[in-house]
This record gives C-alpha cells, structure tokens and sequence, in this order.
C-alpha cells in the first residue's frame, strides 16, 4: 500500500498546486477542473482509510 499511498500524495499535491496556479491566474475552467481533481482523490483516500495533511 505504500506505492499507493505515494502516488495518491502526489496527486494531491499536484493537485493543490495546480488550483492554487488556476486561483492566481483567474482561470475558471482551470479552477474547476482542479476543484473536481482534488475532491476525487480526496474521496480516493477516505475510501482508503489514508490520512491526509491538511491543506488549509
């Protein structure tokens, strides 16, 4: 599990990044798309019993 949960972090802060960028650059579309990413991996790792650091 220890590949998954690496890969799944990553994603996440891709993903966190990514709509911060799509924030800054007003990109609403970006935003959405970003949005949609992170709730999805966000549920992943919930259904996975993984913990996530917080990203407030």
């Amino acid at each position: 599990m220890g590949e998954f949960v690496h890969e799944l972090t990553g994603g996440l802060q891709e993903a966190h990044d990514n709509l911060a960028q799509a924030r800054r650059d007003r990109d609403g579309y970006g935003i959405e798309v970003w949005q949609a990413r992170l709730e999805s991996l966000e549920r992943l790792a919930e259904e996975h019993g993984v913990s996530l650091p917080d990203h407030t």
